[in-house]
């Protein structure tokens, strides 16, 4: 009974090591998080290259003058 008297103290105190626990959805969760900024990193690099591609391309070409403003 002393058992039962201290597992009832614990849960009124927040709980027992098992609700300690992480739930695997938040791993899961914060996995996708990840993969998803590596993907629009790697998104944004490409982009990036995309367009300094066609800004050297038009500058090159002319098309784009280097010293104006936009």
């Amino acid at each position: 009974k002393d058992l039962s008297r201290d597992e009832k103290e614990k849960s009124e105190e927040g709980g027992t090591e098992e609700d300690l626990d992480v739930d695997p959805r938040d791993f899961t969760d914060d996995m996708l998080a990840s993969e998803e900024r590596a993907v629009a990193t790697a998104r944004a690099k490409q982009l990036t290259r995309i367009l300094d591609s066609l800004y050297k391309i038009g500058k090159k070409d002319g098309l784009i003058d280097p010293f104006s403003s936009f």
